[in-house]
């Protein structure tokens, strides 16, 4: 299921991409895990979604990140773009907005559900690179609960023209050291 999801947004970013100007060095899609961005011990959201969303594709450098652009040369997308939409359409980039009343009705206090399955940051990785020709991806991590690392958001790097994949800076969220699992909600 994760390879079709890949391809879907590689798909899209090939085809939605126009020339891109820019002192950068690679790109990056961020792809956010919907059960681990939504879970909040008093927050959930409003939409959900068992696929991986894309969260952006943002310009990178080797040695730093590139933040909060500004300026002209820097296309913001709105609601209105054919782009937004059809993402939108197909739940690969949906709004994942917290809803406080919702989350009362549906999180009884004291309640952490933690189901799901446990894998080292090198499983996780080795199962990524078999769909990216082996260079590596970014793993980001949150710890909702003390001492239990969640996978929150893969990050797959980019040539500047996105023709081939690129090996990403490790975010070091992630315990990428020892045999710690990461669950995978």
């Amino acid at each position: 299921m994760f390879k079709s999801q890949l391809i879907s947004a590689l798909f899209i970013l090939l085809f939605t991409l126009s020339h891109v100007y820019g002192n950068f060095d690679y790109l990056q899609l961020v792809l956010t895990w919907p059960p681990s961005f939504c879970f909040r011990p008093k927050n959930i959201c409003k939409r959900t979604s068992n696929n991986f969303t894309i969260h952006g594709l943002w310009p990178e450098n080797k040695h730093f990140r590139l933040e909060f652009c500004t300026g002209k040369t820097y296309k913001r997308y709105d609601e209105k773009d054919r782009m937004v939409n059809d993402l939108d359409k197909d739940h690969h980039w949906i709004q994942l907005k917290f809803d406080e009343n919702h989350a009362k009705e549906k999180q009884p206090s004291g309640t952490m559900n933690t189901q799901g399955t446990e894998h080292t940051f090198n499983e996780t990785r080795d199962a990524i690179k078999k769909v990216t020709n082996q260079v590596d991806p970014d793993l980001k991590c949150v710890e909702h609960i003390k001492g239990t690392p969640e996978l929150k958001e893969i990050g797959i790097c980019f040539t500047p023209n996105a023709d081939s994949f690129y090996p990403c800076r490790h975010s070091k969220t992630c315990d990428e050291t020892g045999s710690t699992k990461i669950l995978f909600r």
